[in-house]
């Protein structure tokens, strides 16, 4: 689960070279696991802040690009006096290069 209180996210795969695929995993509110595979182009939405949600191993391969999309609620962007209702910022995962 996301640390604030963030309404709803989307991810949407732009590129990857993997070895195998490599799972976003979501436990629902029934508390059942659901591991969504994404290929480039796919995107995925989900409430982020009411499930819980991850990768469940490290990657295989030598990247995944991915976009994070996420909403906040108005009152809170209010209170951080954000100028826009949406927080949105692209992450690519050089972490997960491998030489």
């Amino acid at each position: 689960m996301d640390r604030l209180p963030l309404v709803s996210s989307a991810i949407i795969n732009v590129d990857q070279d993997t070895d195998e695929p490599w799972p976003l995993e979501v436990i629902g509110h029934d508390g059942i696991a659901v591991n969504v595979t994404m290929e480039p182009g796919d995107l995925v939405l989900y409430e982020s802040h009411s499930v819980i949600h991850g990768r469940p191993y490290p990657l295989k391969g030598r990247f995944m690009a991915n976009v994070f999309i996420r909403t906040l609620p108005l009152m809170l962007m209010q209170y951080m006096n954000a100028s826009r209702p949406c927080h949105c910022h692209l992450y690519s995962p050089f972490s997960f290069l491998t030489p």
